[in-house]
Order: C-alpha cells, then structure tokens, then sequence
C-alpha cells in the first residue's frame, strides 16, 4: 500500500468515476473527495476497508 492519500474535489470524482474505480483498489491509497473545499468522504478499496 502507498504511504500517500490522495485528495480530490467532488467534480473531480464526478468526470472521472471510471479511473477512480480502476486506479483506488490497484494502488490501495484512499482518495478523500472534499465538497466546496471541505474533507467530506473517503473512498477505499474492498481489501483495506475489510482491514478496519
């Protein structure tokens, strides 16, 4: 798993759903998606969330 989390705007995660899906569980790094600036949600891969 990459050290690093990756953050994106909402928009971001809305024009590229497909590349979020393909990239999140290949690199197992969370992506925080923030709404109008703010940290709002994580998304993890199946494997990581089964972790918690």
């Amino acid at each position: 798993m990459k050290s690093s989390i990756q953050v994106r705007s909402i928009s971001y995660l809305k024009d590229s759903i497909e590349d979020v899906i393909k990239t999140v569980p290949e690199d197992r790094t969370p992506l925080i998606i923030t709404q109008n600036g703010e940290e709002k949600f994580v998304i993890l891969d199946m494997h990581t969330f089964e972790k918690i």
